[in-house]
């Protein structure tokens, strides 16, 4: 681990881990995240047909793992396979850390991820909300987000990431993802509530 003189923003993807815990002083955490079912879904059609800016390539390992089948035929196809072959990570995970009980969707690891989600990260944003969640960032961390609403305002850069042919799933396909994705949701919906609750503060205090 380095120490770093100036200001520096560390962006990965990254399971949570206390880092004071080898001596350093704790960062500040920020995370932005994604309703469950539509992360799935995109993802899902991304692998097969990319984003808009890349003119639908994908990349060529991907391209040969995947089949040509909409979502709703992967689901009545095989279940099991097509959530295994399909699921590109867990935001519960994330935020749960390493600890081997962070491998299962239960309970446990659940609350770890709400805790460390309350505990350590300054704000999480949602992507459903990407304006506001910016607008929170810039108000909380100035330093290093002043002016990154108007930003995406300016730039076009976003509508290139969206993913190309995306079909809404069927209401028994979506039925099935929400039974399977139900402790992701629940996080999901921990997280949103929370950040609702910081976008009203900072809007009463006249913040935003």
């Amino acid at each position: 681990m380095l120490r770093f003189q100036k200001n520096v923003i560390y962006s990965r993807h990254l399971r949570f881990f206390d880092i004071e815990t080898f001596g350093f002083g704790t960062p500040i955490y920020i995370n932005i995240i994604r309703d469950p079912i539509d992360r799935f879904v995109s993802h899902y059609y991304y692998s097969r047909h990319g984003f808009v800016k890349n003119n639908g390539t994908v990349k060529v390992e991907w391209r040969r793992s995947v089949n040509d089948l909409t979502l709703d035929e992967c689901m009545k196809q095989d279940v099991d396979k097509c959530i295994q072959e399909n699921n590109n990570g867990s935001a519960l995970r994330y935020f749960c850390g390493n600890h081997p009980v962070c491998r299962n969707y239960n309970n446990i690891s659940l609350h770890i991820a709400m805790y460390n989600a309350a505990k350590y990260y300054t704000t999480v944003g949602l992507l459903e909300e990407m304006e506001n969640s910016l607008k929170v960032l810039e108000a909380l961390l100035p330093r290093y987000f002043k002016g990154i609403a108007a930003t995406l305002h300016a730039s076009k850069e976003i509508e290139g990431t969206k993913t190309l042919y995306k079909k809404k799933p069927s209401k028994e396909t979506e039925t099935k993802l929400r039974r399977i994705f139900a402790f992701e949701i629940e996080f999901y919906q921990f997280v949103r509530e929370r950040f609702h609750q910081q976008l009203f503060k900072l809007r009463k205090m006249g913040r935003l």
